[in-house]
């Protein structure tokens, strides 16, 4: 008798392409849900620190701790993130050295004392930010030296320095509305907040440049027309100061309302966001945190003090090197 072969049957490739549906829908919200959990995390500790700006300037830091380090020790931790050999050739009285790619990475942050305050400084105070938004999330009070060594002590610092403003011609067209994006999703999955951050740290902002220079700025607004395509410029200033004048084709959103729903929705997780402020400090915050929640976004270093400093208040700016006194000696790890 002859045998009659059956058809696969259809029904069971329907079932899996159910199946596969389903899956992908259930990782799609996940990510969804951790870009969400994070996003409101982000977004309280930024409304903490309206009322405690974690960004401190070299006189407090000399007067208040330093200058009391009998009385403030048992509380406050200095913390050079420079290098090393930095570390090595000067650093601030009473300070220990752990570089800032070893705080990143996650080494030494389980062996931090939560009960205590840390102020941590670089070389111009920009490498500080991350590493000071990281342990604050980690609910470890962080500080940094505003402008780091370069305010502190100029003759100790190894990196480029901000010397004069560009001087460069601001815009005052009135700022275009634009696209809705969707938001990014977040394809990691961890079992905590904590472990999420941590690992987005590690993924995302230990391995990337997260500044940009002026000089690459201008290049990139030479041909606008074709540029972007690529990039998108966002002004974390105030709306009255970006009204004063702002660097042309920005869009503003100021940094306390950055991590709402509705101004994330303005930012194109396609393109590169590139992030000013006045000085640098406030736009290398708003940079890491976008980063964090799955936006690719650069710093334009030093702001629109270096853009063109006519536009931001004489007290906001760098306004020179204090000379304070530092320590010379071997570098002491945490």
């Amino acid at each position: 008798m002859k045998m009659i072969k059956k058809k696969p049957s259809s029904f069971l490739f329907f079932i899996s392409l159910y199946l596969m549906l389903c899956l992908l829908i259930t990782l799609k919200a996940e990510g969804s849900n951790q870009f969400e959990a994070l996003r409101i995390k982000l977004a309280d500790w930024v409304e903490e620190i309206q009322t405690d700006m974690p960004i401190k300037s070299s006189r407090y830091a000399k007067n208040w701790i330093i200058d009391q380090w009998a009385d403030q020790q048992e509380d406050n931790k200095i913390l050079s993130v420079r290098s090393a050999k930095e570390f090595k050739k000067a650093h601030l009285p009473h300070a220990l050295n752990v570089t800032h790619k070893e705080i990143l990475s996650g080494r030494y942050l389980d062996d931090f004392d939560s009960m205590v305050t840390f102020l941590i400084y670089s070389d111009d105070g920009y490498e500080a930010v991350s590493t000071m938004v990281l342990m604050n999330l980690l609910d470890h009070k962080t500080y940094i030296l505003k402008f780091g060594m370069m305010d502190w002590n100029l003759q100790h610092v190894y990196g480029e320095v901000w010397k004069n403003s560009h001087s460069y011609p601001v815009s005052h067209e009135k700022e275009v509305t634009g696209e809705v994006f969707k938001l990014p999703v977040i394809k990691q999955t961890s079992s905590s907040l904590e472990e999420l951050i941590k690992s987005r740290y590690t993924s995302y902002i230990l391995r990337k440049d997260n500044t940009i220079l002026i000089k690459d700025i201008t290049d990139i607004l030479q041909n606008w027309s074709e540029n972007k395509s690529h990039y998108q410029i966002i002004s974390v200033r105030r709306n009255k100061d970006y009204k004063t004048g702002h660097i042309a084709n920005a869009i503003n959103i100021p940094l306390f309302d950055l991590l709402s729903n509705e101004q994330l929705r303005r930012i194109d997780p396609d393109k590169t966001t590139l992030v000013y402020c006045d000085t640098g400090h406030l736009s290398e915050l708003a940079t890491t945190l976008l980063n964090l929640l799955g936006y690719n976004a650069q710093s334009i270093h030093y702001g629109m003090m270096g853009w063109n400093d006519k536009y931001i208040s004489r007290q906001v700016a760098w306004d020179g090197s204090a000379n304070y006194p530092v320590t010379i000696g071997d570098s002491v790890g945490y």
